[in-house]
């Protein structure tokens, strides 16, 4: 419940979070997951092409290495999953800090600071649209537009 008035106030901030935060954070997540997938089944395929043993016994490398792949990519995705949630929490942490201090004497690094105010304005354009849309949106009906059929006497 705390965290979503915190949202709520700040939703400029918010705003500049997803644009800088989640959009890139997904993308940088998404490439380090399949880096950890293709390195682990490259380093299998290379065990089972190399390794005597394995050459002897297996007869092509493509399942156990796409399977290796898939494990791989599930743990990365796990590890993942708890940095970004560290992530989120770093921001609650800031948001928490930008309500309770003044500008100047905000205890956040002067760098997150900084990535914040730098997108500032443009999140403060895109809440506002999100807002009119939203607004838009939850307005209600007139009665004489063709969307609204009235109702007839006696039915």
């Amino acid at each position: 419940m705390l965290a979503y008035s915190f949202l709520s106030i700040s939703c400029a901030h918010l705003v500049a979070f997803r644009v800088v935060g989640w959009q890139v954070s997904n993308l940088v997540f998404f490439i380090a997951k399949l880096m950890v997938g293709v390195s682990t089944a490259g380093l299998c395929g290379l065990v089972l092409v190399y390794v005597p043993y394995f050459q002897d016994t297996i007869s092509s490398p493509l399942a156990p290495s796409l399977v290796i792949f898939m494990i791989g990519f599930t743990v990365a995705s796990l590890f993942l999953s708890v940095f970004h949630a560290a992530i989120d929490a770093i921001f609650l942490c800031f948001l928490v800090d930008s309500e309770n201090n003044e500008k100047g004497s905000m205890r956040a690094s002067k760098a997150l600071q900084r990535l914040v105010g730098k997108y500032e304005k443009d999140s403060e354009k895109k809440a506002k649209a999100a807002n009119e849309t939203r607004d838009a949106r939850n307005v209600p009906k007139e009665e004489g537009s063709a969307m609204v059929a009235p109702l007839e006497e006696g039915v």
